[in-house]
């Protein structure tokens, strides 16, 4: 055990200490920050080009009502939303308007047109209203002329039906809701008022979380590949097996790499919770979830380090080590597949199975216990004992493949050679 404490720390020190490390660690922030900066500024910076439409009403009785809506917008929209300029089109024929409106919208002289049916104030059947652009993507003008027409056709059949427009209006407004947790029992075993649902607790930190212990082990097993397979070449590993054993140097090298990722996580999970806390959602991180945190991150450095150290091991040239990368990468980016659908519904079977699955577990129960009001005890001590059992598996296989293939040059592995380097004796 002295000599894999002496390697691990060896491998610690030696990259720690390394420029590249430090610059990895202080840039990275960096670089995140700056996009979210980015995209706060495209955001901001939206192209605000006039979006000029036509509208075809056969009936002319719904398009003072866009017009109106456009000058509204125009007044209360500021400089950075584009303005929508409507114009009332041509009466006729609708095909040959169409034709018409397309052949101006080609030309870019529009954005787009509308035409209105014929009887949609009336209610006839299938009247209703269509949307033509050559720029589908751009949503905003559809969906603002969707609530705009509604409203005006709700409006015009009131006004016929002669029904009184403030009465029809109280009869038809929604109810709000409010979305609260649940009501919690004081120290005098009085009933307190229940607290307003967060977003930031509901969605935000969850994903954060799985999110970060992904980023911080998706960075930092690659670099244990790299390592292994740079110090093969260099023959280091003949004149180390001298003094300790294939398995040693695996663990050493091993917890070497987990202990500089939890000092990453360090560093990123203190500048999150300051974060937090500088933004007011500091209380919806809470303590235990940085402690699950660190836990299933040692799991997850275990699981995906051990497999790809053996991958390094196995492999002369990084080249070599493409085709046997990808079933692990594989396993790795499989929890990003179902995250969504947990997030959704985080207590469901899908859920429940999906975070039972030992690669997967550290991610995704980790975003089950940050949901409330998380899993059941018993599904978490299920977790824990697969996902422990499943890391010495998947280091035990590996110190069998580190045995050879560290001493193993000129050869192209292969899953068969790897499995025969298993089960050899």
């Amino acid at each position: 055990m002295r000599k894999v404490a002496a390697i691990a720390v060896t491998e610690f020190v030696n990259t720690v200490r390394s420029r590249g490390f430090l610059l990895a660690l202080m840039l990275t922030p960096v670089f995140i920050g700056a996009s979210a900066v980015v995209q706060i500024v495209i955001k901001e910076r939206v192209d605000t080009e006039d979006r000029r439409f036509a509208v075809f009403d056969p009936s002319g009785g719904l398009y003072p009502a866009i017009a109106a809506a456009a000058e509204g917008r125009a007044l209360s929209g500021g400089a950075r939303a584009p303005r929508f300029v409507p114009e009332r089109a041509r009466d006729g024929e609708p095909t040959a308007a169409a034709a018409e409106l397309s052949k101006r919208v080609r030309s870019r002289e529009l954005f787009a047109f509308v035409m209105i049916d014929p009887g949609i104030v009336e209610g006839r059947q299938g009247a209703g209203f269509s949307y033509h652009t050559q720029t589908q993507a751009y949503l905003d003008l559809p969906l603002w002329l969707k609530g705009v027409l509604d409203e005006a056709v709700r409006s015009a059949r009131v006004a016929g039906e002669r029904i009184d427009k403030a009465a029809f209006a109280r009869a038809t407004k929604p109810a709000p809701m409010r979305r609260l947790g649940l009501v919690e029992l004081g120290p005098d075993g009085a009933p307190r008022a229940a607290a307003p649902a967060s977003r930031a607790g509901d969605f935000v930190v969850p994903a954060a979380a799985m999110f970060l212990l992904f980023l911080l082990v998706f960075m930092s097993v690659p670099m244990l590949l790299h390592s292994v397979i740079e110090e093969k070449q260099m023959r280091i590993w003949e004149v180390l097996v001298a003094s300790v054993s294939p398995f040693q140097l695996l663990m050493g090298k091993l917890l070497g790499n987990t202990l500089v990722s939890l000092s990453v996580s360090f560093f990123y999970l203190g500048g999150a919770v300051a974060m937090a806390e500088r933004f007011g959602v500091g209380d919806q991180v809470p303590p235990q979830l940085i402690a699950w945190f660190l836990v299933f991150q040692l799991l997850a450095l275990l699981i995906y380090g051990s497999m790809f150290s053996a991958i390094g091991a196995a492999c002369s040239e990084l080249r070599d080590a493409q085709s046997l990368m990808t079933p692990a990468m594989f396993l790795l980016i499989v929890p990003m597949f179902g995250w969504v659908a947990i997030l959704r519904a985080p207590t469901g079977g899908f859920a429940m199975a999906l975070s039972l699955f030992p690669p997967a577990t550290p991610m995704l129960m980790l975003l089950r216990l940050a949901i409330p009001p998380g899993p059941a005890p018993w599904e978490l001590a299920l977790a824990i004992a697969l996902t422990v059992g499943f890391s010495w598996l998947c280091v035990w296989t590996a110190g069998k493949i580190f045995r050879v293939g560290i001493l193993a040059q000129g050869q192209t592995p292969t899953l068969a050679r790897l499995v025969e380097w298993v089960l050899a004796k």
